[in-house]
């Protein structure tokens, strides 16, 4: 799966139990490879994830918001390093810490913004040490990663400042 959630479970699944039993790893959607996860889940006996299937869009917002970090995660391919997946703007712009287990551009992006932290997509051992750290995180240090992605969003990704630049740099053309 090019989501890589193999590796998020896995490591996720590994945390020292006194940080699991402090958080939950909430997957949302049915992906072709759904089931495997589940029965990876399931013979494994891993606690603390919880499947929740395909959820419309406008119920999207409801568990970005109740959620504490938000992951974005590809595999480890070079196609993958050039792309920003969709997702990692939508969640800077919910103002919410992101896992970015991914490299590439997107990563660049967390790590340059301080928005979260980063893993490369095969380092179980770097996913687990990032879960462990986002989970023992105390309120003032993930209010600030939250403040930045507020002000990357009321900068860089602000549509209607980039419209007005884009405007700008046609008129200096002509």
């Amino acid at each position: 799966t090019v989501q890589n959630l193999d590796n998020i479970i896995l490591a996720f699944a590994n945390v020292n139990e006194d940080y699991l039993n402090k958080a939950q790893l909430n997957i949302i959607g049915d992906g072709s490879h759904l089931e495997n996860l589940k029965k990876i889940v399931h013979e494994n006996k891993f606690q603390n994830i919880i499947f929740w299937g395909r959820k419309p869009r406008k119920e999207i917002f409801r568990y970005l918001e109740a959620s504490d970090f938000l992951i974005v995660s590809l595999i480890d391919k070079p196609i993958f390093s050039l792309t920003i997946p969709a997702k990692t703007q939508t969640y800077i712009a919910v103002g919410k810490p992101i896992l970015a287990i991914l490299n590439g551009e997107a990563a660049d992006i967390i790590k340059e913004n301080n928005l979260g932290y980063i893993s490369s997509p095969n380092d179980l051992d770097k996913i687990k040490q990032i879960f462990t750290e986002a989970i023992s995180l105390d309120d003032k240090d993930k209010d600030k990663l939250t403040k930045n992605c507020e002000e990357l969003t009321n900068t860089i990704f602000d549509k209607n400042k980039t419209i007005n630049s884009l405007f700008v740099l046609m008129s200096k053309e002509k």
